[in-house]
């Protein structure tokens, strides 16, 4: 079918292929498998793993640690970029949305708090131009935990 499977020295595996318009994907991962990039001759480029905390544009709650069960996710197509990443914290759920509250106060958020049988979530929400930002932290009644989600999403 075209398609090629390469095993580098480096340890990384890449798998290229074409579709029947000519149109190439390709496929590189770590050997442990927990990081990735998946481009195509379109111009899309989306790779898991790994830290997305400088993408972020906006302060990692202080000692949370990235979750390594969820990799985040860095995307670039033509249209923009989006990133994502998820952290956990054993501090309140109260705690870390007051933190985000404090640290976001300048650029105005938008923030949404519920509950349902004793699971907490908060929306934090930030556009600013043609960027938007949203954390969710959220505190199940069953998890030990305290979650916090960002999404940023860029357009060009």
């Amino acid at each position: 079918d075209g398609s090629t499977m390469t095993q580098k020295g480096d340890g990384k595996t890449v798998i290229e292929t074409k579709n029947d318009k000519g149109e190439s994907l390709r496929m590189e991962t770590t050997t442990d498998g927990k990081v990735g990039t998946y481009s195509d001759s379109a111009g899309n480029k989306v790779e898991t793993g790994g830290d997305n905390s400088d993408k972020l544009g906006v302060a990692i709650y202080p000692g949370a640690n990235l979750d390594e069960t969820a990799p985040g996710m860095a995307a670039d197509t033509p249209e923009g970029q989006m990133y994502t990443a998820k952290y956990l914290t054993g501090d309140a759920i109260e705690k870390v949305i007051e933190f985000y509250k404090k640290e976001l106060a300048s650029r105005k958020p938008k923030t949404n708090e519920y509950s349902t049988d004793g699971d907490k979530f908060a929306m934090l929400t930030l556009e600013e131009g043609k960027k938007m930002t949203a954390i969710t932290i959220s505190k199940k009644a069953a998890d030990k935990s305290t979650s916090i989600d960002f999404l940023v999403n860029t357009k060009k």
